[in-house]
């Protein structure tokens, strides 16, 4: 039976969804429904959608190796994210399949909350995985995301001792937590698992996320700058700050 996937779009050449110049493939729908999200129009699941008034396409496999072949010369690799491409677990495990059947480096960027037979299964068809660990406490996970992230954990666990981890990102938030705290948790976390992974601390932006949700400003370079420190002096070796 030919699977189909709910697309909200493709971008051919990018240079910031992991290593080279990547084609990404944005997976309509998410089960996080975060306060700060930057993409809100690629929350709403796929079953629930007025497909008439939306800029989602439906595809097959098929329909998404023919636009990459096109292009197969000038990319690295192809990235998968969302939404949260995992949400579409069948189509995604198919598509993944078929892009290294046809030679292809495969990432997922994903939340990481993926149950967790299902996540394993999954490791073995990408070659590697951008996890986004928003808070690492759960209830404050639960306050930014409506969502615990007790699998997300577990599953950076799982991909941390297959060597399978991308990158490992955090978005800095004033005022809605302590992010001192925050950081230094997720850095010593990171740093127990692999000092070699890479960890991107991201600085929140106003532009395009729902203000009526939450109400913020951008931290400044200072306080990013500190940030930093804080992972390099718990051991972290490959940290970036965006």
């Amino acid at each position: 039976m030919i699977k189909y996937g709910y697309i909200r779009k493709i971008i051919y050449f990018s240079a910031i969804d992991g290593p080279g110049n990547r084609t990404v493939i944005f997976l309509q729908g998410c089960n996080f429904n975060c306060l700060s999200c930057h993409n809100p129009e690629t929350i709403p699941i796929f079953n629930n959608l007025n497909m008439e008034n939306t800029e989602v396409q439906l595809m097959s496999v098929y329909d998404i190796l023919k636009v990459l072949d096109k292009n197969k010369s000038f990319i690295r690799g192809v990235t998968i994210s969302g939404g949260e491409c995992t949400v579409q677990f069948e189509f995604l495990l198919d598509l993944v399949m078929n892009l290294k059947k046809h030679g292809y480096e495969v990432y997922l960027d994903t939340n990481g909350s993926l149950e967790i037979s299902k996540f394993q299964q999954m490791l073995h068809f990408v070659d590697k995985i951008i996890f986004d660990l928003k808070v690492f406490e759960e209830k404050e996970h639960i306050k930014l995301t409506g969502a615990s992230n007790r699998k997300v954990k577990r599953n950076i666990k799982i991909a941390a001792v297959s060597h399978q981890i991308y990158e490992i990102r955090t978005v800095v938030i004033p005022k809605f937590i302590d992010n001192y705290k925050n950081v230094d948790k997720i850095s010593k976390f990171i740093a127990s698992l692999d000092k070699n992974i890479q960890y991107k601390l991201t600085t929140y932006r106003q532009q395009g996320v729902r203000e009526n949700l939450l109400k913020t400003n951008s931290p400044s370079k200072k306080q990013m700058s500190n940030l930093k420190e804080i992972c390099n002096n718990n051991g972290l070796l490959n940290v970036i700050v965006n």
